[in-house]
């Protein structure tokens, strides 16, 4: 049950490394966001992991402020570093608080997140926010998202795939935004590069369509692999999908007979 309940959460809640606002909107800005998905060999019980690598830089366009930055992540993913930099100082006393992600009291199984309050100091300064982290199975790397609350000056998402992964790479919402892709070959390994500029920031309304109708966004079906562990099969075909949907359900089960006992008690 928690890693179906872990992908819908992600897909709501992760849509943007910086899910919280400041209160005014125009005085903060993305001079420039940079984010590396790259394809490596893991272990045995993981044979094919996804390292993500970002570099947000925010930029004070006014007055001194305050963001809440917060990264979700869940027992299939793990953030392995953070750096935080307020104008080019690395000594801040900054701690990041690592705990499970809850909201008006109610925890989402294994959903976690990682926040801290970012400083930005002045006007004209960048408070920047370095990211590592692991994605353990491609079966939970389905999307990159473009977007964030805040506008974004220029922006390069790179996706690195050895030859031994097979992905599919399907773009959606891209022609308002005027975004560029590159394809190009280092060695052995295809380098997918988007780049845009401009990108006004993430509206989110009430009763309004669900972000993935308009934001521009990539969707990443991983099909299979042949790293040095062996061939692995992800999604290869529908049947594929529905086969590890069965394998969770099982994993659950279905046994009411405790919940049953607990009411006869009571």
């Amino acid at each position: 049950m928690k890693f179906i309940v872990s992908g819908a959460i992600a897909l709501l809640i992760s849509l943007s490394v910086f899910a919280q606002k400041a209160d005014d909107d125009a005085n903060v800005s993305l001079k420039e966001v940079k984010r590396e998905f790259s394809f490596v060999t893991g272990n045995n019980e993981f044979p094919v992991n996804i390292k993500e690598e970002s570099n947000y830089s925010y930029f004070c366009n006014s007055y001194s402020t305050e963001i809440t930055v917060a990264e979700f992540y869940n027992d299939m993913e793990s953030i392995d570093a953070v750096e935080i930099i307020i104008d080019g100082y690395k000594k801040h006393r900054i701690v990041p608080t690592y705990e499970y992600y809850e909201s008006e009291g109610i925890f989402y199984s294994d959903a976690r997140v990682c926040h801290f309050k970012l400083p930005i100091p002045r006007q004209g300064t960048i408070s920047n926010v370095k990211m590592r982290k692991t994605i353990r199975d491609p079966k939970y790397f389905t999307s990159i998202h473009f977007m964030e609350p805040y506008p974004i000056a220029d922006q390069e998402v790179v996706i690195r795939v050895p030859v031994w992964m097979n992905i599919e790479l399907k773009e959606f919402n891209f022609e308002k935004y005027k975004i560029k892709k590159t394809v190009t070959s280092e060695g052995d390994i295809t380098v997918h590069r988007f780049t845009m500029k401009n990108l006004p920031a993430l509206k989110r309304q009430s009763s309004s369509p669900g972000f993935t109708y308009y934001s521009p966004h990539i969707m990443v079906l991983c099909k299979s692999a042949e790293p040095k562990q062996g061939r692995q099969t992800y999604f290869n075909t529908l049947k594929d999908q529905y086969n590890w949907y069965r394998q969770l359900l099982l994993a659950i089960g279905n046994d009411r007979r405790p919940v049953a006992q607990e009411m006869t008690v009571e």
